[in-house]
Formats: C-alpha cells, structure tokens, sequence
C-alpha cells in the first residue's frame, strides 16, 4: 500500500511512491519494476538508511496522479549503486537523472 513521505523526491523533480517493508535490503539504488492497476513502469527504486522500513519507488515516465493508498507491487531487478550521504539538492538531483539513464539503458 503506498503511504504518504515527507515529499522529497518530488521537491526536487522525481516523486516516489512509498511503501512499507519488512525484510531487510542492502541500501542502495535498484533497477526494477513497479506494477499497480496492470500497468507496469521501469523504476528507481531507493532504500536507505534514514528510512530503513520504507521502500521508495520513482516510476519512470509516469504521469504525476496521485496514487496514496494504491497497492503496488516492486520487483527488484538489479542494484545499480551504493546509497551516498550527504549530497546537496542539486548534486543528488544530477545523480538521480544518472541512475534513471542507467536504468534505461541496462
């Protein structure tokens, strides 16, 4: 069920989708597949040590709709890097549009 953020990744111009997790995964950025409503998008997929239980999931090339309270389903293909800290907007934004281009092209 995708629930509420604190709305970061849309402040800077990729919003995710959020949900609750309850394995543990490597922190990280994973190429992957997010599916709800039978459509599938190719994703960023984000987990990471600030929020260690949430899964954060930026659909590629999707329509900016409200999907709050949806279930949704994230298949995790790949890990494509190592969280950083520490990063200013603008430098994670520059690397946020990196990751999206590798994950388009892997």
């Amino acid at each position: 069920m995708v629930i509420e953020g604190k709305q970061q990744g849309r402040k800077i111009g990729f919003p995710t989708a959020n949900i609750s997790i309850n394995q543990k995964i490597d922190f990280g950025i994973y190429k992957g597949i997010t599916t709800f409503d039978n459509k599938s998008f190719l994703s960023a997929i984000y987990i990471g040590e600030y929020r260690p239980n949430i899964l954060e999931t930026h659909l590629i090339d999707f329509s900016d709709e409200n999907i709050y309270g949806k279930e949704i389903e994230v298949e995790i293909q790949e890990k494509i890097r190592e969280d950083i800290k520490g990063l200013s907007n603008e430098e994670l934004k520059k690397i946020i549009t990196e990751d999206i281009s590798k994950i388009k092209n892997v």
